[in-house]
């Protein structure tokens, strides 16, 4: 990751990076020397006896990765480390990773069974070649032809089998050589006229073991019949399953076959043994009801469910129990719409009862109190403070007598001023006061339930006359309560305001800041932010941005700070302070040390051993995968209230079957294993419904609730963070082209594979129904398919990570190399999540907000609501900022602040749909970007195409939404377009600041509207020669205001 300033006299600008071998044709894999991708690194000097023409540059290993002034390419697959050196010695290094492209599998390692054997004259022996990894594809993109070439055919000669024969005394060397990227191993042969010869017939296990091993687990392996250890070289075929040591010790790692091979050094004849490792079995950690409490009355019926963590296991068959069973029984047992056993229980009396669940010796409970039916009869909103502007808070409503699931209405009378979504979430926009009216949804009739939420969509229901008669008839028949939000009016609140402290954003050793501000184009003279930390030291930073992350602080600390607007004189405009303390520093389990013993060495699979880590981790404990290791794992599942600090290389498995099947969603399409007559989103190229494989990293697990305003989290405190790099693998874990003829976008695999379906692909960390979770430091790489997909989520913050599934370089594919639907961060149905400081370069959109596709999300009506991401730089990615296209649950109050496009092949800023979709967009803010290079800066559109299979109950509607202050440099092809539906116009879209360079000669308009109204231009500046083309239904209102150019 880009390192933090220090006191070290050279630093790179990256600790580690990903890159990705090349070839110019992906049919023959040609040129693959020159076309790997690069990475430019940058040596910082803090010495003022040398600069940077004093650097010079090595590579440990050239092979894998070539350096020349900074500029490392990727030659073959592996990790090598490559130097920055001054004339003194002193040294900074970058950790290199390289994988393998879209198109090809080469291989990573080349072994022969043995690296010396004597041999008497005319005596024969046979080299074993292993390549690793294995071809797990089989879709011809791996070339496993290796060629034998003798130094000294007079001393000993070899065919192309790897048979040796022994001609002559003396000393030969024996290379093998892969056809692909020419992996080389050697083989010392001394043939000598008196040399003995060692045979043995066999291998044996110890007594009474089956050659069946479960990862972890380890034995001894004997020759029959028995010769020392230095007899004997050992090698084991596929080291990612089993590995075997110089004394034919057996250590299984993940799940497969094996082959052992003990090879005597005197005569060299092998022999072997077959050995599998049993797949592990995935027993539950956890058990989750979807009640803990339920209040029923006689003869009443309710349903709960369970859910087992981790998510590995999917889908599993409970034991229920009702105690006593003459309060209540079960009347009812089947899987619900996302594949949880459910119950369904009849309250028979009054009394208390006890549902409970139990599976692999874990144990569930939910209360259920059955009482005589007491209608609701009060509703109190419990009172709030005023907000600041930008500020997000909850409102809490009292119901009596007390009852967990009681439907509720809201309402704002005022939501230019204030928001409130379903939830009782309130959203400050500007100062004033709104009312907040929340209403006992069982004490409406329907027809009034439908015209609070018809008054929701009127932006200020204070000024209906109309409106506000009809909802005082309604108030004087319901129960409801009501509570007046003030927002504050704060001197100098337009330079700064809201500065706060993510709850999830404060570690043992750091603090995460965050604030607001207007738009640049708002303010006077205003330059920057001069940040003060002070706690047992006082720390000082200067930064542009809209937070700032404290580092290095004491553990279990108090700290204040104060942020100040500063203009450009020096003076202090105005300033806020807030107070945190860090977290207690919990134990640390390294995952190199007893009782994991995982090696890091690149070689293995340590899924085992890391796991066992997190599962044994105590509370505020830390899972540590150290600086200088690499570490090969499947599917890891994390647990609530650790940390998972990775400094070294985390890197995925390239076999899918370390991954296991879990329920999740896809691109918005829930995943379960259904038939095409069961799934309703069956397509001709999707006809049936499966279950994806995990993610690289994974915590909670999927889970719908009981309705849309029920959100449910098993996965909490969790922070993830480190020095170094999660690199999913992902080009042979996803769509692999191989070598077929397919040109255009994402080739599909020939032959085909059902391991490559591409809606089966993982991501690189995969958050599900999870909250306070803390992601900061990392580099994110080549996941199989969205890097990071947050579903379900609350309160998650992504601070100062790298986002990378794209790379420079060749590959002979349509994109080159890039991760198809290579997205960086995702946010699915998720609130209050935070992308600070992140840098993108990825194979899809940079970020990509989500709800749900067509009339599956519509029906779920799970909303991503009261996201802000600021300070972000996505370059030459293949795609910028949107929302969309899988929206149909809604998407609201949305900041995107001081943001940075340049050079994508597709928009700037896009907010994508498609008649099928459906779903609400509204209330978005975009400020102070800039724009360069792109295919068009500003795209809202209903014009998305995908599947139609299924589609939404309701038409889409994006509206009330603003750019401010938008710089479009450059070379773009187009400035503005804006595309509704006839049925359906985008409607109260504000452009206000919005400059342009002159745009590309195309074939299409610069600038269009069609199908949208009430578009208002405020100080809009077209190119030259540029104009509006709009349809005869689209309404554009020119408004001439006074702006400052920031």
């Amino acid at each position: 990751m880009r390192p933090e300033k220090t006191e070290s006299t050279i630093t790179l600008n990256y600790h580690t990076y990903p890159l990705v071998v090349g070839n110019s044709s992906k049919h023959t894999f040609k040129d693959w020397e020159t076309c790997g991708s690069t990475v430019q690194l940058k040596a910082l000097i803090q010495s003022s006896r040398y600069s940077g023409r004093d650097v010079s540059w090595f590579s440990k290993d050239p092979e894998i990765a070539a350096v020349k002034d900074g500029l490392v390419r990727a030659i073959t697959t592996g990790f090598t480390w490559v130097y920055a050196v001054l004339p003194d010695g002193t040294q900074a290094a970058c950790h290199i990773c390289v994988i393998d492209n879209i198109t090809r599998n080469t291989v990573m390692r080349l072994e022969l069974n043995a690296g010396q054997l004597k041999l008497a004259p005319s005596k024969r022996a046979l080299l074993h070649p292993f390549l690793y990894p294995d071809d797990t594809l089989g879709n011809g993109s791996m070339n496993r032809s290796v060629k034998f070439r003798s130094e000294n055919e007079n001393i000993v000669r070899v065919d192309e089998n790897g048979c040796l024969t022994a001609v002559s005394e003396g000393d030969a060397t024996v290379t093998v050589t892969s056809a692909d990227i020419g992996r080389t191993a050697y083989c010392l042969i001394q043939v000598t006229g008196e040399q003995r010869e060692d045979t043995i017939t066999g291998l044996t296990l110890p007594s009474g073991t089956p050659p069946v091993l479960s990862a972890g687990q380890s034995l001894r392996l004997e020759t029959v019949p028995a010769l020392p250890a230095e007899a004997l070289s050992w090698k084991s075929s596929d080291t990612f399953v089993a590995d075997v040591d110089a004394s034919g010790r057996v250590t299984a790692y993940s799940a497969g076959q094996v082959s052992i091979y003990a090879t005597p050094i005197c005569g060299g004849k092998s022999r072997c043994i077959i050995l599998t490792v049993s797949a592990s079995k995935h027993r539950s950690m956890e058990i989750h009801l979807s009640r803990n409490r339920l209040i029923l009355h006689p003869g009443e019926e309710k349903s709960v469910y369970a859910l087992a963590l981790p998510a590995s296991v999917a889908c599993p068959s409970f034991h229920w129990e009702i105690i006593p069973s003459d309060i209540l029984e079960i009347t009812g047992k089947r899987r619900n719409i996302f594949g949880a056993q459910e119950i369904t229980v009849e309250a028979v009396k009054p009394g208390t009862a006890l549902i409970k669940a139990f599976l692999d010796g874990k144990e569930a409970y939910c209360t259920v109190s059955v009482e005589t039916r007491s209608p609701i009869f009060s509703l109190r909103l419990e009172k709030t403070k005023p907000l600041q502007q930008d500020q997000v808070s909850r409102l809490t409503a009292s119901i009596s007598p007390g009852t967990s699931d009681a439907e509720l209405m809201w309402l704002s009378s005022c939501q230019e001023c204030v928001t409130v979504d379903q939830n009782g979430f309130i959203k400050a926009y500007r100062p004033g006061s709104a009312r907040i009216y929340c209403f006992a949804k069982s004490s409406l009739s329907p027809k009034q339930s439908y015209d609070i939420w018809r008054f929701s969509r009127v932006r200020c229901l204070e000024k209906d006359a109309s409106c506000m008669e009809i909802l005082a008839r309604i108030l004087q028949t319901c129960i409801y309560d009501t509570g007046d939000i003030q927002v504050l009016q704060e001197k100098g609140g337009k330079y700064l305001r809201n500065l706060h402290i993510p709850p999830e954003a404060i570690t043992s050793d750091s603090i995460c800041l965050l604030w607001n501000r207007d738009a640049l184009s708002q303010l006077d003279h205003f330059d920057h932010y001069r940040i003060t930390c002070r706690g047992p030291e006082t720390a000082y930073a200067d930064s542009n941005k809209l937070g700032h992350t404290f580092r290095r602080l004491r553990p279990d600390t108090s700290y204040d700070f104060l942020v100040t607007a500063v203009d450009k004189q020096g003076t202090e405009i105005t300033s806020q302070t807030v107070s945190a303390a860090t977290r207690p520093r919990g134990p640390v389990l390294d995952v190199t040390k007893p009782p994991y013993h995982a090696l890091g060495n690149g070689l293995v699979m340590e899924t085992k051993a890391l796991q066992e880590a997190i599962d044994n981790c105590p509370p505020g404990g830390t899972v540590l995968l150290p600086a200088d290791h690499i570490f090969f794992s499947g599917a890891l599942f994390l647990k609530s209230n650790m940390t998972f600090q990775v400094d070294g290389i985390l890197i995925g498995s390239t076999n899918p079957d370390d991954y296991p099947s879990i329920v999740t969603r896809w691109e918005g399409w829930r995943k379960l294993e259904q038939s095409a007559s069961q799934w309703p989103n069956s397509t001709k190229d999707n006809p049936e419904n499966h279950m994806p494989h995990a993610s690289l990293l994974n915590a909670g697990v999927y889970d719908e609730g009981t309705g849309c305003t029920d959100h449910p989290f098993h996965a909490e405190n969790i922070i993830i963070c480190g020095r170094g790099m999660i690199n999913g693998n992902g080009f042979r874990l996803s769509y692999n082209e191989g070598p077929n003829h397919y040109t255009g976008e994402g080739g599909q695999p020939v032959p085909m594979s059902p391991r490559t379906d591409p809606t089966l692909r993982g991501r690189t960390l995969l958050l599900q129904n999870a909250r306070n979770v803390y992601v900061r430091d990392l580099i994110l790489s080549y996941s199989p398919s969205w890097n990071v997909h947050t579903l379900y989520c609350d309160h998650v913050t992504f601070d100062h990570l790298e986002l990378i599934t794209k790379g420079t370089g060749l590959t002979g594919a349509a994109n080159q190399i890039c991760i198809l639907n290579g997205d960086g961060i995702d946010p699915d149905s998720s609130t209050n999540i935070n992308i600070f400081d992140c840098f993108f370069f990825t194979g899809d959109d940079a970020v990509a907000i989500k709800s749900g596709r067509n009339r599956e999300g519509n029906e779920l009506n799970r909303p991503s609501a009261y996201i802000r991401v600021t300070d972000c730089i996505s370059e030459n990615s293949k795609g910028g900022f949107c929302i969309g296209s899988e929206q149909a649950g809604g998407v609201h109050d949305i900041l995107w602040q001081n943001l940075r496009v340049k050079n994508i092949s597709l928009f700037g800023l896009w907010i994508k749909s498609g008649a099928s979709r459906g779903g609400l967009v509204q209330d978005i803010l975009w400020k102070d970007c800039l724009l360069t290079d792109t295919q068009g800066c500003i795209f809202a559109e209903y014009g998305y195409r995908g599947p139609d299979a299924n589609p939404a109950m309701v038409l889409p509607e994006i509206c009330d939404v603003l750019f401010e202050n938008i710089a479009c440099t450059g070379k773009n092809n187009f400035g503005i377009h804006i595309t509704g539906l006839p049925d359906s116009y985008i409607h109260d879209i504000t452009f206000r600041g919005i400059t342009f360079e002159k745009l590309r000669e195309t074939q299409e308009p610069g600038f269009r509207v069609l199908c949208a109204q009430n578009i208002v231009l405020e100080d809009v500046k077209l190119p030259e020669g540029e104009r509006w083309l709009t349809d005869e239904i689209s309404t554009l209102i020119e408004e001439k205001t006074q702006l400052h150019r920031h």
